[in-house]
């Protein structure tokens, strides 16, 4: 508070000195007439600054709150059972890791990442010798996009574990690929395989790296590995053509490509494959050779007869028709694949039993308390 009557500035006046003010008033209406209070209050006016203040909108922190609330009541397992009651049974024993893992996929599967994640997390740090929890950690956060993180999840536990189970450095593996570490998931693989060489699938997945390194001899080594132990894997089997078509040098290559195709279809499809694989590599004739013969076998190959009609679209070599054809081909050409780990299908068939066991249970009646 400023006092009037004292040379102090008073802001409402600029920052001129009372006295000051009072003096140059005086002299102005000795001059002009006009008396000193008017003088006053017009410079006054003119020195005031209207500052406008807008307060908080009240509405955001009741929906803050609001939100923090849901949050707090979905981590409790509010109006849901089966949360409530696998949150009980930790409880009493936070050891219990067939409630920790049930909860954890039962908050994934109802669109809670992050509580998910919390469990799968303290799983993991209850239980490090758990190669089974390592890998629905990592597996949970690659699922969720943090691949990084997934990576990390699996390393760690492989680094503190002499022999890791193959499952899970398969799985390093295909993130690595996935995420364009493809040296790193070759190194990944071939560790794996020393451990555990009488695996189809990791022979196939080390095949599907090396196709993607542009190495297709290699990678026919290996595919060819896979289906020694696994001779009925279809995924192997077309790895195989495609490493063969990639590796082209002789008519023997495209001849054992077909016959691996023929193995797991019919010989129509087989050369509809092959003709899909020469449109993408811009080889025409062959491919209407290849049409040709697939539709002698099968007149009916809806496959072959629309591949016909892009091809007659790429012949003409121009247009947005032949965009959109090329477009089509690259989409419906076949590709390599990875084979999945039926072990770890297995796992998760394991803890999806858990969980359905878990929701069967029955609830308590009204009035009554949770089961103990």
């Amino acid at each position: 508070m400023y006092n009037r009557g004292t040379s102090a500035s008073d802001p409402q006046t600029g920052g001129l000195p009372t006295c000051l003010r009072c003096s140059t008033a005086g002299a102005l209406w000795a001059l002009t007439g006009v008396p000193a209070a008017a003088l006053l209050l017009l410079s006054s006016c003119i020195s005031n600054k209207y500052v406008t203040h807008t307060g908080q909108n009240p509405t955001y922190a009741v929906t803050q709150n609001i939100e923090r609330q849901v949050k707090n009541a979905k981590d409790a397992g509010d109006g849901d059972y089966l949360t409530y009651q696998l949150r009980e049974r930790l409880v009493r024993d936070p050891s219990d890791l067939q409630a920790r893992l049930a909860i954890a996929d039962h908050y994934k599967r109802t669109g809670n990442p992050d509580l998910a994640l919390e469990h799968y997390r303290l799983a993991a740090e209850k239980f490090p010798d758990n190669a089974d929890v390592a890998l629905l950690l990592a597996r949970t956060l690659r699922d969720f996009n943090q691949s990084g993180a997934a990576i990390q999840a699996a390393v760690k536990f492989c680094n503190q574990h002499q022999t890791p189970p193959p499952e899970l450095l398969s799985f390093i593996g295909t993130v690595q690929d996935d995420t364009g570490q493809l040296a790193e998931a070759e190194a990944t693989y071939r560790r794996a395989l020393r451990q555990s060489p009488d695996l189809g699938y990791l022979h196939n997945n080390l095949g599907y790296n090396l196709l993607q390194q542009k190495r297709p001899a290699e990678a026919a080594v290996e595919f060819r590995s896979a289906l020694a132990l696994d001779p009925n894997s279809r995924v192997a089997t077309n790895n195989l053509a495609l490493a063969l078509l990639a590796d082209w040098r002789t008519e023997a290559q495209p001849r054992e490509a077909l016959q691996q195709w023929e193995s797991i279809s019919d010989a129509a499809t087989a050369h509809n494959n092959l003709a899909t694989y020469l449109m993408e590599q811009g080889r025409y004739p062959d491919a209407r050779k290849e049409l040709e013969t697939a539709l002698k076998l099968n007149r009916n190959l809806a496959a072959a007869q629309h591949n016909a009609r892009l091809l007659s679209e790429l012949e003409k070599g121009k247009g947005v028709s032949q965009a959109t054809a090329q477009a089509q081909v690259a989409a419906r050409v076949p590709k390599p694949e990875r084979e999945r780990d039926e072990s770890l299908v297995a796992l998760w068939k394991r803890f999806r039993v858990s969980l359905q066991k878990s929701q069967k249970e029955p609830r308590p009646t009204a009035g009554a308390t949770a089961p103990e």
